[in-house]
């Protein structure tokens, strides 16, 4: 989404059963997970999304401080997938592979 027009636009031709991929950011903004919702019925004012409901016009959520989520980008998703390799790699015990595992890491280290 570039814009707010975008976004409106976005919102009015959404239809039920349609599904929304967005993404979830951390405290300091980084992205770190997809998340996907589906549609579940629209009306001429409302979206509505399990137990959620938005105004169609601003995707506000009714008695609630949020806005229906914008769809994430190509760049988005690509960023919460590098991350959920990162943190994969950042808890993996490396005490439990073998020497020539460690190695072809060691390799691919190397050509940073």
């Amino acid at each position: 989404m570039v814009n707010q027009q975008d976004y409106i636009n976005f919102l009015s031709n959404l239809e039920a059963g349609d599904s929304v991929t967005y993404v979830i950011r951390g405290l300091t903004g980084v992205i770190q997970s997809t998340h996907t919702i589906t549609v579940d019925r629209v009306t001429d004012s409302s979206i509505f999304v399990g137990a959620n409901r938005y105004m169609k016009p601003s995707g506000k959520l009714f008695g609630g401080n949020s806005n229906f989520p914008k769809p994430a980008t190509k760049e988005e998703i690509q960023a919460a997938n590098k991350y959920k390799i990162i943190r994969k790699i950042q808890n993996t015990d490396f005490t439990k592979l073998s020497n020539e595992q460690l190695t072809l890491i060691s390799e691919i280290i190397d050509t940073l």
